[in-house]
């Protein structure tokens, strides 16, 4: 099995984190190589043309929504409060409504 993390808006998309073979993504895992590094990065970008890993992820980055599923490391406590303290805007813990493949796009790439 391959696990792969991956964010995207209509604008870009970030570089997809594979996680290694074996490893356990526990919530300081997805917190230290995930979050801090492919999410940040990926929000941090500034460019407006280009390839899509390479542009900005939103024109305007007070628009945006964070969002996760209910997987046990994105609904940690730390992982929840690192968000808070992260994105203006997030889905926290129980907000992702149950069985609803339509809100996670991601899924059919």
């Amino acid at each position: 099995m391959v696990i792969v993390w991956g964010m995207m808006s209509h604008c870009a998309v970030s570089d997809l984190h594979i996680v290694p073979q074996k490893q356990t993504v526990n919530a300081a895992y997805y917190r230290n190589n995930i979050l801090e590094k492919t999410c940040l990065d990926a929000i941090k970008r500034k460019r407006k043309t280009g390839n899509i890993t390479e542009r900005a992820m939103l024109k305007n980055m007070s628009n945006y929504l964070f969002m996760q599923d209910g997987a046990p490391a994105h609904t940690a406590n730390a992982i929840q409060s690192w968000c808070s303290d992260h994105f203006p805007r997030f889905w926290q813990k129980g907000e992702w409504p149950g069985n609803s493949p339509d809100l996670n796009p991601i899924e059919n790439l």
